[in-house]
Formats: structure tokens, C-alpha cells, sequence
């Protein structure tokens, strides 16, 4: 329910306020605080985009001979591995953050209110099992975008499409449009 309501209120809403709802709707499914429900919005929303741009950059290095975007080839596959590297890195960042915040008790509990909910991706089975899952449902996203412009226009290459998906999801993985 909760998932269906900030999906809504994303595409009712302009500029994705409907992501303001999360917390709200999290504490009233679950009595999560608001903090901690922000925290996990956050961090979905980084495995999101980094997800979304490993498909776009290393898609493009596939696709592309020339330079896209000024990066070179082995700069989009770098930067796409990078992107994929990411997620599984970040989950560990919150413990580096208690020493220069130790002498600021205000800021380190309201960090550590909106790391809470990365506690149950840390390990690295689970971080991973949340990246192949968010990189599933990108790639499936890219596949419906196929299979609807060949209905279109039959005979269109599946990389191109992906690329072309993922450029737009970027714009869906970002707060605002």
C-alpha cells in the first residue's frame, strides 16, 4: 500500500512531492519515525540512480564507438562499474561520519536517525541482493520500453532502446523531473 500511494502521489503531484509522502505514509503503516523513513527514501533513491546510471553509461559504451556525452568509451565503462561499486561502499559511509560529528551531539543523532535504515542493507548479501534487485526492475522497465517502441517501429535493436530508457529514467530516478 505504501508503495502504491508514493507511486500516485509521484505522478499526481508536480516535481515528485509525492516523495514527501513516504515518511508519512511509513509511520502510518508501520510506526516508522520520520527520520528513519526519510533515511530509506534517501538511500532507495541512491541505489535508484546509481542503478539507473551503470545502465546508461555502460549501455552507451556498448552502443556508442564514438564519444557520448564528452566521456569516452572507457570512461562511461569506468564510470558505469563505478556506479555499480557505489551502493555496497555507501551502506558503510555512516560509520565514518561518528568521529567528525562526535563533538556535535544535535547532528550525529539526527544522522544517525536517518542511517537507521540502512542497518539491514550493511550486509554485503542483502546490499547485494537490493542492487540486483533495483537493476532488475530498471532493466525490466528498459525491456517494456523495447517491446512498446517495436510495436511501433518493428526491427529497432534492443541496446539503443535501453540506452534511450535509461536516459529517461535517470529523469524518473532524480527528485525532480
Amino acid at each position: 500500500q505504501v508503495t502504491a500511494r508514493l507511486l500516485l502521489l509521484n505522478f499526481v503531484l508536480p516535481f515528485k512531492l509525492g516523495e514527501l509522502s513516504f515518511p508519512v505514509l511509513m509511520k502510518r503503516a508501520f510506526g516508522t519515525g520520520y527520520l528513519r523513513a526519510a533515511g530509506i527514501l534517501v538511500l532507495a533513491r541512491l541505489l535508484d540512480l546509481c542503478m539507473v546510471a551503470a545502465i546508461l553509461m555502460l549501455g552507451t559504451a556498448l552502443v556508442f564507438d564514438r564519444p557520448a556525452f564528452g566521456w569516452s568509451r572507457t570512461a562511461l565503462l569506468a564510470g558505469g562499474l563505478m556506479a555499480l561499486v557505489l551502493p555496497p561502499l555507501a551502506v558503510r559511509v555512516p560509520g565514518l561520519l561518528r568521529w567528525p560529528t562526535s563533538r556535535l551531539p544535535r547532528v550525529a543523532g539526527l544522522l544517525e536517525r536517518l542511517n537507521a535504515g540502512m542497518a539491514r542493507v550493511r550486509p554485503l548479501s542483502k546490499s547485494l541482493a537490493a542492487q540486483g534487485l533495483s537493476i532488475a526492475i530498471w532493466l525490466s522497465h528498459s525491456a517494456l520500453a523495447w517491446l512498446a517502441a517495436s510495436a511501433i517501429a518493428p526491427g529497432l535493436a534492443i541496446p539503443p532502446v535501453v540506452v534511450a530508457g535509461a536516459a529517461s529514467n535517470v529523469a524518473f530516478a532524480l527528485p525532480v523531473n
